[in-house]
């Protein structure tokens, strides 16, 4: 779900966790991995409609993260959650906000039929793991983003699980209307207007002799250009008869781009040579917007309303999730308990903020004399240089002096 996102990537942004292994790593710290974690209190952290949150799967994750980024000792975790700008009680309702979300996602693909198959996490399993030369190394990586492969597989699951629930509620989402497009289009008109489409062949630096030779025999009209792509161009385009699109949609390189901008509708250029070899040129269409907008979805490139249309169709899909998910949290029946106070990641910021805010006052205050320092030599430059040219300008002023000496004899 939607909200499931932003909190795992809120617990991901303040720990400063990398998504290590294509995932975060929220709940890889479960169960499994309790059993070595010293200072587990028991109890129930949560309950989501009945279903519970165990306070030591908290504690848990707290206390792998910190010790695989070094931060077991008091005094720089302290200073790692004042630095975040978190305090333990809050940290701990993000973890537990991001098991809200998992649970709440299990409940509602329950109720819509919806399920992971383990051979469906196996696929993504082993297309993570074909990245790493070796099952060592695979281990490796596993440990240093702070989980096993248990866990990650769990992981995978509650993700595969989340993207499909979001599916299923996405196709709730209407059809785009032609007033939705009419209004998403004449926002592109300005930009969009005199775009120009084209086609190409390219030929590398090396074949400049065949490109001159196929330029001729299209110019001299016993070659279609169109032919001449599908046969000739290295770039993938050639077997569409060399169609790269709209400019003002696609980035061309310069040489390419200054080329296609003097051309006119069906015009071809010469050989334009770039990086990437010697280009042959045909501008194929251009987009004269009507001055008045455009008044009919026929009026805009296909390229362009295709655009348009893809990105009315997500942002309408991803409001239908967020709604739904909004309202399926709203009815749920949620108690968060409050936090034991001896769970060991628990510190008494304090002590360690006064210090922090100390530090930051001598900081300033060595910024402020730096500053005002500099100011007082930019002053007596700028007094220097005002008293230099008042000098310059009175010698200026003075008549000159021809001494006897140098005058010229009578």
């Amino acid at each position: 779900m939607k909200e499931k996102l932003g909190s795992l990537l809120g617990i991901t942004a303040a720990f400063g966790l990398v998504a290590a292994l294509g995932l975060s790593a929220c709940s890889s710290a479960g169960a499994s991995s309790s059993a070595s974690v010293e200072g587990l209190t028991g109890g129930v952290a949560a309950t989501v409609n009945g279903s519970e949150i165990m306070e030591d799967d908290i504690t848990t994750y707290v206390q792998t993260w910190r010790e695989t980024n070094g931060m077991s000792d008091e005094e720089s975790w302290a200073n790692y959650l004042i630095s975040i700008e978190e305090n333990p009680a809050q940290l701990r309702e993000l973890i537990i906000d991001g098991h809200v979300s998992d649970i709440l996602t299990e409940q509602a693909a329950g109720e819509m039929g919806i399920e992971v198959t383990d051979a469906d996490v196996d696929e993504n399993v082993e297309g993570m793991r074909a990245h790493y030369d070796s099952d060592a190394a695979w281990q490796e990586a596993l440990a240093q983003a702070g989980t096993n492969e248990e866990d990650y597989r769990e992981s995978i699951r509650k993700s595969l699980l989340d993207m499909r629930v979001q599916e299923k509620v996405s196709e709730e989402a209407g059809p785009v209307s032609d007033e939705e497009m009419l209004e998403s289009l004449n926002m592109y008109v300005e930009y969009t207007n005199g775009m120009k489409r084209s086609s190409h062949i390219l030929f590398n630096l090396e074949d400049k002799e065949t490109a001159e030779s196929v330029l001729k025999q299209i110019q001299d009209g016993s070659l279609t250009f169109e032919d001449a792509a599908k046969e000739y161009s290295i770039d993938s385009s050639g077997a569409t008869g060399g169609d790269v699109g709209w400019d003002k949609m696609t980035a061309f390189v310069t040489e390419y781009q200054e080329a296609l901008d003097e051309l006119e509708k069906d015009q071809m250029s010469g050989l334009v040579e770039s990086q990437y070899g010697y280009h042959i040129i045909l501008c194929t269409d251009i987009f004269n917007a009507p001055e008045d907008g455009i008044k009919s979805v026929d009026e805009a490139p296909e390229a362009l309303t295709e655009m348009v249309k893809s990105q009315l169709e997500s942002s309408a899909k991803t409001t239908a999730v967020s709604d739904w998910d909004a309202k399926y949290k709203e009815e749920a029946d949620i108690v968060i308990n409050e936090m034991p106070e001896n769970v060991p990641y628990n510190v008494d910021l304090s002590k360690y903020e006064t210090a922090s805010s100390e530090e930051a006052e001598e900081d300033d205050s060595a910024i402020m004399d730096a500053d005002a320092e500099a100011e007082a030599s930019a002053d007596a430059e700028a007094e220097a240089s005002a008293d230099a040219e008042a000098a310059t300008s009175a010698e200026a002023e003075q008549p000159t002096e021809i001494s006897s000496e140098a005058q010229p004899e009578r």
